[in-house]
């Protein structure tokens, strides 16, 4: 694999790579003057990786913000949603972190008061694609890609390289490597907290609430998280996995854990999967 040695040389094989191999459409890179209208109505600077990416070229298929036609409201929103979803975790789903102190028992104040505690110490996250976003503090390249939905904080890529070589439906060996590309997360203020908090587990509630007995619980656990970090959204391995029926929960009793390995390998390769791609994410030694 050939290596790229700057972000312009990235950005291209990047860009390249979405139209022809993804058929991403993708317009006119965005110009000097339009990052700084952006910027300037925004009250955020883009981070040295993405805007290289972006004065090469603005991908504009499903799920990309469109920074060139969408209005000042649409973007703004899109740069407020993850700090809503964590809002609509602390009001719905008990959130908190102990950093923020005592968490009020009423719940809009519990709401207002992590809202408060975010925006003050937070970095403002940049969406690059669907729900994943960048820090635009530090203003460095290498910022790690974050993925924040469904009340929790996850680490999608250490940078926005490893993120896209990553992410299933934009991986590809033949995009060029950058020699820049981060092997670890740089810490971000408030965040990498928070990411190190959800990680804890999924909580169970999608294996049966503790029916299938503590391994199948682990086993079922630890493959959940492999299809998370694989790229799929929660609703999508709940879907995949049919882990909302009862059925499902009688099956793993039934069938134990080579039945489940069985399910899921016959899903991801109905999917599309390779044979690689699925031993690494339920960590199999053969299928």
């Amino acid at each position: 694999m050939r290596v790229c040695f700057s972000f312009a040389a990235y950005a291209k094989s990047l860009i390249d790579h979405l139209i022809t191999n993804c058929h991403v459409p993708v317009q006119e890179g965005l110009s000097d003057d339009e990052f700084s209208e952006i910027e300037a109505a925004l009250s955020f600077k883009f981070p040295p990786d993405l805007r290289s990416i972006l004065r090469e070229g603005v991908p504009v298929g499903a799920g990309f913000p469109n920074w060139r036609s969408a209005s000042k409201q649409q973007l703004q929103l899109l740069i407020d949603l993850p700090i809503l979803e964590i809002c609509k975790a602390v009001r719905d789903g008990g959130f908190w972190m102990n950093a923020w102190g005592v968490k009020p028992s009423d719940k809009e104040q519990a709401v207002a008061e992590a809202e408060r505690r975010i925006r003050g110490a937070a970095p403002a996250l940049i969406p690059i694609y669907k729900r994943f976003c960048i820090p635009d503090d530090p203003n460095l390249a290498g910022n790690p890609v974050l993925e924040v939905a469904d009340g929790e904080v996850r680490i999608a890529g250490f940078d926005i390289a490893g993120f896209f070589e990553e992410r299933v439906e934009f991986s590809d060996r033949r995009v060029r490597a950058p020699a820049w590309k981060a092997t670890e997360a740089r810490n971000i203020a408030v965040w990498t907290e928070m990411a190190a908090a959800g990680r804890g587990g999924s909580g169970g509630w999608w294996w049966g609430r503790g029916r299938c007995g503590a391994e199948f619980g682990r086993r079922l656990e630890d493959a959940f998280w492999r299809l998370r970090d694989g790229g799929w959204d929660v609703e999508e391995v709940s879907e995949m996995m049919r882990m909302d029926g009862q059925d499902y929960v009688d099956r793993v009793e039934m069938d134990g854990w080579d039945g489940v390995r069985r399910r899921l390998s016959e899903l991801l390769y109905k999917g599309g999967w390779c044979v690689d791609d699925v031993i690494y994410l339920l960590d199999l030694e053969e299928i």
